[in-house]
């Protein structure tokens, strides 16, 4: 696919042009580190865009989806078990991923 930014540097208003730039936009916010809640506006904003003129969101991709996961599941244990060891907050987080792995295989 040819580059959406025009020599002017603005987008190219075409069907695919819009879809790709604002794929890129999500997939930039998606992949900076580290996860915040800025970063969390940023996404769910390109994606309400993409659904009003695509009726669709960009889907996660595996390795960004397991990222999310994992950090999710960190916070999650924080919270629930605030006396928790780092270590025993690591294995808790790790616990939760394995079996959401195993409880959606073949999705």
């Amino acid at each position: 696919m040819e580059s959406t930014i025009t020599s002017d540097g603005t987008v190219a208003f075409t069907e695919d042009a819009v879809k790709e730039y604002l794929d890129k936009c999500i997939t930039h916010w998606r992949r900076s580190a580290p996860p915040c809640e800025m970063r969390n506006h940023y996404i769910d904003a390109f994606q309400s865009v993409r659904v009003s003129i695509f009726g669709e969101l960009l889907p996660k991709d595996k390795e960004v989806a397991s990222a999310d996961l994992r950090q999710n599941a960190l916070e999650f244990v924080k919270k629930a078990l605030p006396e928790a060891s780092d270590i025993d907050i690591e294995s808790a987080a790790e616990k939760i991923v394995k079996n959401f792995a195993y409880l959606t295989e073949g999705e």
